[in-house]
């Protein structure tokens, strides 16, 4: 697969500052925020929204995410895809969402709630 060089991410918080990351199941392995390729999506949003469904189960309004200063952003980072060797980022913020968390089985090795010490 080709890398378009564009991503996004989503950080969710709750009310009392907890944050709900994830385990990726795929290079980079690590703990993070939802993220994903714009690639198809069409739109920085619109790839958020879907990354967020499609990794956690969780469903976000277009009117519940907030930009962050983060916002095509170019980043050195290395993906597994082709041509890879680089993304513009949107960071978006999320307080608000519906739906069971429902990890990923496949992108995710799982996500739970994570404190700020944490």
């Amino acid at each position: 697969m080709i890398c378009d060089n564009k991503s996004v991410g989503v950080i969710i918080e709750d009310e009392a500052g907890n944050l709900l990351l994830l385990r990726r199941g795929r290079y980079p392995v690590g703990i993070a925020p939802v993220a994903g390729h714009v690639d198809s999506h069409g739109s920085p949003v619109q790839a958020a929204l879907d990354e967020v469904q499609e990794e956690l189960g969780l469903n976000i309004q277009p009117e519940d995410l907030r930009a962050t200063k983060i916002q095509s952003r170019r980043v050195e980072n290395v993906c597994r895809r082709v041509g890879g060797t680089h993304h513009d980022w949107w960071v978006f913020k999320a307080h608000k969402f519906s739906g069971e968390l429902h990890p990923d089985e496949e992108e995710t090795l799982g996500a739970r709630w994570y404190s700020p010490e944490e």
